[in-house]
């Protein structure tokens, strides 16, 4: 497999530049389970003197190998240009070295005692850790290795907000290898995995859930062809939403089926030091108006209180949220990230391990379950059998994600 990335500088200092853009560059592929081999870097050096290019060079080159070296990739060569801002940019090839585990418990119907349960071990011809998977089930969780920030404090560092400790922190967390926490996951039995970056922890979990949806709807698509025309049909009784549209759907063409969807705890996510000061002085990454287009997927809710007199089973009411009551952390699902964790779904049996041997193996302090996995039955439309080959290319049902993520304060 392969991965690009570049990064341009957003602060004067080439080795960290360097470190950082190798950590991003090969995240992603951490984030498919695979092992970065190779790179290949493009750097860009401001135009200045030649021995001041030079050294920038140096500089550049020497954070991408310490990086690189770091986690057993080579650099295999690239290209040097002149231009306005420094910048690196990696290619990164990988390989799909190991195979993944299903750790999902199944019904042992070959010991012949209804109810026997097992852990199915099945190995995967190809260790390809998907972005999202059929496998995702209610009840799992979300995990995030890293906490959030970076583009808020690096927002308040170019407006001289923020404060030297935060600005050294946020550059340290950007330039942690996400390979550790890959291994742990893959091993804790992750059945669907991203890296947070540029479009914000929002953006990328409605990449998995599309992947998950898209996965699920195929399936009852293919299980549906395979049926007489005269069996499509919904359920008796059920009163039809869907029309005919050259050929997408009519009311005896398609399923209600359990579509993924993610209740987050907004409370459980974890941010760098002096993100919230420089969100309520209103300082925000420039990106956050273009990441906020995703804001129609959030249902926005809150834990409520117990009614009077009622015994305490531990359920609480779960009521909308009031637009005036919106919290303050809110846009931090909206900001980009540079170099972030990991986002997995993980069989909730498996979460407190995986958690520990985050924190305890891989060191990354910070690793939090933020959310679980909940679905939704919805009514798909199918495509019709004798649909044109155009018309089911256009058939993309999972792309309406809207109020897929509960969002819990």
């Amino acid at each position: 497999m392969w991965a690009v990335h570049s990064c341009r500088a957003f602060f004067d200092d080439a080795f960290v530049l360097g470190r950082i853009a190798a950590t991003h560059a090969m995240s992603d592929c951490y984030a498919m389970g695979a092992e970065p081999l190779v790179a290949l870097l493009t750097a860009v050096v401001p135009y200045s003197t030649d021995c001041i290019m030079a050294n920038n060079l140096l500089q550049l080159l020497g954070g991408c190998c310490s990086a690189l070296s770091r986690d057993r990739c080579q650099l295999a060569g690239g290209h040097s240009a002149q231009g306005r801002d420094m910048a690196a940019g990696l290619t990164i090839t990988g390989r799909l070295s190991r195979l993944r585990k299903s750790q999902r418990p199944e019904s042992d119907s070959h010991l012949g005692v209804e109810g026997d349960i097992h852990t199915s071990r099945v190995e995967e011809p190809i260790g390809y850790l998907p972005k999202g998977s059929a496998e995702a089930q209610e009840g799992d969780v979300l995990i995030l290795t890293k906490p959030l920030g970076t583009g808020v404090i690096m927002a308040g560092h170019v407006e001289g907000k923020s404060r030297g400790r935060w600005v050294y922190a946020a550059l340290d967390l950007m330039q942690v290898s996400n390979r550790a926490a890959a291994e742990i996951l893959m091993d804790c039995g992750a059945t669907a995995c991203t890296d947070v970056t540029g479009f914000g922890l929002l953006g990328h979990m409605l990449e998995m859930l599309r992947a998950c949806r898209k996965s699920r709807i195929l399936a009852a698509v293919a299980a549906a062809d395979k049926k007489p025309v005269e069996a499509r049909g919904r359920a008796a009784g059920a009163s039809s939403s869907a029309s005919s549209s050259e050929g997408i759907a009519d009311s005896s063409s398609g399923e209600f089926v359990p579509l993924v969807c993610v209740r987050l705890m907004l409370p459980s996510l974890r941010l760098l030091d002096g993100v919230t000061e420089l969100m309520n002085e209103g300082i925000h990454s420039s990106l956050l108006a273009s990441n906020a287009r995703y804001f129609p997927a959030l249902s926005l809710k809150t834990v409520g209180t117990a009614p009077a007199g009622a015994a305490p089973t531990g359920d609480l009411p779960i009521q909308p949220l009031s637009p005036a009551d919106l919290p303050p952390t809110l846009p931090i699902l909206f900001d980009p990230q540079t170099s972030g964790g990991l986002l997995a779904f993980v069989p909730a049996n498996k979460a407190t391990e995986c958690i520990r041997r985050l924190r305890e193996e891989g060191g990354y302090d910070n690793a939090m379950v933020i959310g679980s996995i909940f679905e939704r039955k919805t009514f798909v439309p199918f495509p019709q059998k004798d649909a044109t080959q155009e018309t089911r290319s256009r058939y993309a049902p999972w792309e309406n994600v809207a109020g897929a993520v509960e969002c819990l304060h």
